[in-house]
């Protein structure tokens, strides 16, 4: 069963040919409930307001553009008069409050990342594994990652591998041992402290 179409074109056309069948084969359509005539009457008024609607959305974006232009001309002038503003009051908020604008802001300091969550193994074999990871959800921005590992319950950790991804492939690793893996994340802040371990034989 067709469905009736929704695209203008598509429905003009689909007019068209009911009123050629309507009009040529009276005697298998004897009484249609809408004659060809009346459709073919319709169909003048409609071609006219999709015209007139085609026009009005040219000349909308047409106007459309030209207040962009003219917006981004103005934000141009003001940004210069601000910036002149700025170096002449040497970034007092005080005065520059006068022109509704205010001084440089300090400087945020950067904080360190928080801890990385569902550090796991995705997949491994003989000398590699493969981890993957939840970025930190709080903190500082990450500049990368750092994972650790060390032979199984001992307190050292070594730096393994880093990335820049939440995930990471370690190859040439021992086999045959119990070691334990863990993720930081860091920045020039400093690094956040260590993820869930995860303990693999390989």
């Amino acid at each position: 069963m067709p469905k009736f179409p929704k695209a203008e074109m598509e429905v003009l056309i689909l007019a068209d040919d009911i009123m050629k069948g309507l009009s040529n084969n009276p005697l298998i359509f004897p009484n249609p409930p809408v004659t060809a005539s009346q459709l073919a009457g319709d169909l003048p008024a409609v071609i006219q307001a999709h015209d007139d609607a085609v026009a009005k959305i040219a000349a909308a974006e047409e106007a459309t553009t030209l207040k962009n232009n003219l917006l981004a001309d103005l934000a141009k002038k003001m940004r210069d008069d601000l910036r002149y503003c700025e170096i002449t009051v040497d970034y007092d908020d005080d005065k520059l409050k006068l022109v509704g604008w205010g001084g440089r802001a300090s400087p945020t300091p950067l904080k360190k990342p928080h801890q990385c969550t569902d550090f796991h193994a995705t997949d491994e074999g003989a000398g590699w594994i493969e981890f993957a990871w939840e970025a930190p959800k709080k903190g500082g921005k990450v500049g990368s990652y750092r994972i650790l590992s060390r032979d199984h319950g001992a307190n050292v950790w070594t730096i393994a591998e880093s990335s820049f991804e939440t995930s990471a492939r370690l190859e040439n690793q021992p086999q045959g041992k119990s070691l334990d893996y863990c993720v930081v994340a860091a920045n020039k802040a400093g690094k956040s402290g260590e993820s869930n371990i995860v303990t693999a034989v390989l």
